[in-house]
C-alpha cells in the first residue's frame, strides 16, 4: 500500500509495519506459504491420464478434491459486464454534467 511521503497516515502506517516485521509474521506467512505451494505440487496429479481427468472434473466443476479451478472467460463474465455498465454510466452522468454545466453557463 503506497502512501504520499508527507501523508500525516505514513508515521503510524511504518509503526504498524515495523511492528509486522519485527513480530516475525513476514518470515511466518513466507514459510506457511512455502509449505503449501509444496503440499500442492505433492497432490498434483503427474500421470498424464490422472491429469486430464482432473482437468476435466474441474472444467465440470465437481472438484471433490479441493484443488483449485482456473478461471474462464465464462466465469469472469458477470465481471466484465458489471464494469462495461459501471463505464456506461460514468459517461452519461459526465455527458449530463458537461450539458448542466453549459446550461448554467449561459443563464
Amino acid at each position: 500500500m503506497g502512501l504520499q511521503s508527507h501523508s500525516p497516515l505514513k508515521k503510524n502506517f511504518d509503526k504498524v509495519v515495523n511492528w509486522v516485521v519485527e513480530a516475525g509474521l513476514v518470515q511466518y506467512w513466507f514459510e506457511e506459504t512455502l509449505m503449501f505451494a509444496k503440499k500442492i505440487r505433492r497432490e498434483t496429479p503427474i500421470d498424464h491420464e490422472d491429469y486430464s481427468e482432473t482437468q476435466q472434473t474441474q472444467q465440470d466443476g465437481a472438484s471433490d478434491s479441493g484443488q483449485t479451478m482456473p478461471l474462464s472467460v465464462e466465469h469472469l463474465q458477470s465481471v466484465f459486464i458489471v464494469f462495461l455498465v459501471g463505464n456506461l454510466m460514468a459517461i452519461v452522468v459526465f455527458i449530463i454534467e458537461i450539458f448542466y454545466g453549459k446550461v448554467h453557463e449561459l443563464g
